[in-house]
């Protein structure tokens, strides 16, 4: 849960599948990993500054979206600003390891 790893149910056996994560504030960081049939998908967040840092990874021939679980004054992936900011907002990812800023 903490950590927002949902299938689509349109999309069977992980080939695309949404990250939502609800970090906690009782927490500084979590992490997890599930190996699916496409491969290892990666999911961790860490409190740092006034936001959260979020490691997300993707693996081959599979796509996911990470939806924002509440609004931001900054995101930023892999140091590259973006225009999304509200509460539900996603942002499309394909293979690959992504790091999310969300303040």
């Amino acid at each position: 849960y903490m950590c927002g790893l949902n299938t689509c149910e349109e999309h069977p056996g992980f080939s695309r599948f949404v990250i939502r994560p609800f970090p906690d504030e009782r927490f500084t960081q979590v992490a997890m990993t599930y190996d699916s049939v496409k491969g290892r998908i990666r999911s961790a967040w860490e409190k740092s500054g006034e936001g959260y840092l979020y490691t997300v990874e993707i693996p081959f021939d599979t796509e996911a979206d990470f939806v924002l679980t509440s609004d931001a004054a900054v995101v930023t992936v892999n140091n590259e600003k973006q225009a999304v900011s509200r509460k539900g907002d996603m942002i499309h990812l394909i293979k690959g390891i992504y790091h999310i800023y969300v303040e």
